[in-house]
């Protein structure tokens, strides 16, 4: 987006596009093979495009799909349905290899896992720093789901008499 941080370190409004459809898509993904709910998904996106408002997503020392990890975790306590860390990196794993078939999982050595732990951990400690700490969001997901259910139900029941 014009005037965001990554606009202004050079990335086109395209490209910008492109990199968040696919962050949203790997949280998407990733939601779904750790069995959370919608408002969890939501969630997870709202704090990973409220982080790059402030941040770049042209880091190289960041990996976008581990921010995505971090918010997804996140998002899955404040949803009170948390996770084990070691479960979401074993998720991360299965995503990226269905994301990348040409990438072989190797078996998740104990120093690795350390390594991505950590990453995850600091990167909680980052959204979190972006939100102020901050964590009661209203999402439209609600609402929208809400107004669903209100014009379906006369629907329903026009279509039973």
């Amino acid at each position: 987006m014009v005037g965001s941080p990554s606009h202004g370190l050079g990335l086109s409004e395209i490209e910008e596009r492109r990199l968040t459809f696919e962050m949203f898509d790997f949280i998407a993904h990733l939601t779904k093979k750790l069995r959370l709910d919608n408002m969890a998904l939501a969630t997870a996106m709202f704090f990973v495009h409220r982080f790059f408002k402030v941040y770049s997503m042209k880091n190289p020392n960041r990996n976008p799909r581990l921010l995505g990890v971090a918010a997804v975790m996140l998002s899955a306590k404040i949803r009170y349905c948390p996770i084990v860390l070691k479960k979401a990196i074993e998720a991360f794993f299965t995503v990226e290899k269905t994301k990348n078939p040409s990438c072989a999982r190797a078996e998740l050595a104990q120093a690795r896992e350390d390594y991505y732990r950590d990453q995850i951990e600091q990167l909680e400690m980052g959204i979190l720093d972006v939100l102020g700490f901050e964590l009661e969001v209203e999402l439209p997901y609600k609402f929208i789901a809400e107004i669903c259910k209100d014009l379906a139900e006369p629907a329903v029941r026009d279509a039973l008499h």
